[in-house]
């Protein structure tokens, strides 16, 4: 069976919401910090995931009743992009668009999974918390498409 595309960390980055970055080297001083949280916040202001989001959330929905392994995202990943938390195979039984509150409210694309089962693998440095992401009323594990650095029907 031929694998659908994968979509990745540069497909993904328009459901993420702006952040400072992260620092690889040094220390930034006090003032670098204010700045960075200044501009983070009129960023988020005036953020939102546009065409490409919706593009993606389009693809994702299309994929709904299909297995899908996913890669969560972590720092690390910044410096070897080998490393991260072990993927997850489950099956996608719906995508929605749900508020996260951070201080104010953002829309993010969640996928929501059944049956997710870790994949270890040679490079990932642990598991995905998956426990809190499990909804005991639905029954579904919601996964903020933020959160990962790509995603693939299988």
């Amino acid at each position: 069976m031929k694998k659908d595309k994968i979509i990745t960390i540069r497909e993904l980055s328009p459901w993420r919401l702006p952040d400072g970055g992260i620092i690889l080297e040094g220390f930034p001083s006090r003032q670098e910090l204010e700045r960075i949280e200044l501009e983070v916040r009129e960023a988020r202001q005036n953020w939102q995931p546009g065409e490409a989001g919706e593009a993606i959330r389009q693809r994702l929905l299309s994929w709904i009743e299909a297995k899908v392994y996913i890669q969560f995202w972590d720092d690390i990943m910044e410096m070897m992009p080998e490393e991260g938390p072990a993927p997850v195979v489950a099956l996608l039984r719906d995508v929605q668009i749900m508020e996260v509150t951070e201080g104010i409210g953002y829309d993010q694309l969640f996928v929501l999974c059944i049956d997710p089962v870790t994949k270890p693998t040679p490079w990932s440095s642990g598991e995905p918390d998956l426990a809190s992401r499990h909804d005991p009323d639905s029954g579904l594990y919601r996964i903020n498409v933020a959160e990962l650095a790509f995603i693939q029907k299988i």
